[in-house]
């Protein structure tokens, strides 16, 4: 949306009403940083989607602060905006899975994520399993390590993450030869490193589907629904 009158007009006269309402000197200057930040948006001042560079050099704060207030206000301004439903984030699993053999080797899922609101919603996504999700590459890169997916779910279903590999196996079809070998695995990374080698050489070189049914078993198994 390009500036505009309009859209500054929008901005000052959201903010006035905010003050108001709040008081114009009792506002800690956190919250009012945020809700400058909220309202420019609203108003068409901010795109909060575009280069965290080009957006933080505008504001004149580091990328990574930038990130920090874009989901400080979220979770305090607008939390409304994370809500998801299942088949919504199944779509954005599948639509930002970037991960490729090199990945699957080391046993982790890769998903690129530029939007805040999106980061959070995955997160969300990730926490109903026990797991914190890393990042890499300035908050973009969404990376989720098999070997602690398993550990998480085996806390949250109270199963054991082996018998529980064993049991996604089955679930997502994969090859007797790689069940076989998860079945034998000696250790949670050798087992995690399997099913993503597994799920990427089935997909015939593109893993989305897969690891989109994978994260698909987790979460309803996780929310009691498997």
């Amino acid at each position: 949306m390009p500036e505009t009158k309009e859209s500054y007009a929008q901005f000052g006269k959201s903010l006035i009403e905010l003050l108001d309402e709040r008081g114009w000197n009792s506002m800690p200057k956190k919250e009012l940083v945020l809700n400058l930040i909220h309202h420019a948006g609203n108003a068409g001042l901010l795109d909060y989607n575009v280069a965290s560079m080009q957006l933080a050099g505008r504001l004149r704060v580091s990328p990574s602060t930038l990130q920090n207030l874009l989901r400080d206000r979220m979770l305090i301004i607008s939390p409304e905006e994370i809500d998801y439903n299942d088949e919504e984030i199944f779509d954005l699993l599948e639509e930002k899975n970037q991960t490729g053999y090199d990945e699957a080797k080391k046993g982790q899922l890769v998903f690129a994520i530029a939007e805040p609101v999106k980061r959070l919603q995955l997160e969300a996504f990730f926490e109903e399993m026990g797991l914190l999700p890393d990042y890499k590459n300035n908050c973009k890169l969404l990376v989720v390590d098999m070997a602690l997916l398993l550990n998480s779910m085996a806390k949250v279903t109270g199963q054991d993450s082996f018998i529980l590999a064993e049991q996604v196996a089955e679930n997502l079809k994969l090859s007797e030869e790689y069940q076989g070998q998860i079945k034998d695995a000696s250790s949670e990374k050798n087992v995690a490193k399997l099913l993503t080698s597994a799920m990427m050489e089935q997909a015939d070189k593109h893993i989305g589907e897969n690891t989109v049914q994978l994260l698909k078993y987790f979460y309803n198994l996780a929310k009691g629904k498997v």
